[in-house]
């Protein structure tokens, strides 16, 4: 949540009196991302959708805890049911080859 809600961070850095400068909310995907590539996995990635989605106001997690809402799970299924379908399909050649892609 931290990485899709600017007011989420905003408080979690206050409240900790964190300096928001030493903050790169980008570091989770990269160092995910290459690590999963690495090991010749495919990776999607959802943070600019969900970054999207917030921002045209969708309520992604919830208010008690930090688990997705029903239309968290909704965006989270839309955006990589495609790539299952495809990758179970057999209609990447990537996947096929062993090798991994990023989307």
């Amino acid at each position: 949540p931290f990485q899709i809600d600017p007011d989420d961070l905003a408080r979690y850095v206050e409240g900790y009196g964190i300096d928001p400068a030493g903050i790169d909310l980008e570091q989770p995907n990269r160092i995910i991302m290459s690590e999963l590539e690495e090991r010749g996995m495919d990776v999607i990635d959802l943070l600019p959708a969900f970054r999207r989605a917030h921002g045209e106001g969708v309520r992604l997690y919830g208010a008690v805890d930090q688990h997705f809402t029903p239309e968290g799970n909704l965006l989270f299924a839309d955006l990589v049911t495609p790539e299952l379908v495809t990758l179970l399909a057999g209609e990447d050649d990537d996947v096929s080859a062993g090798q991994s892609s990023s989307r």
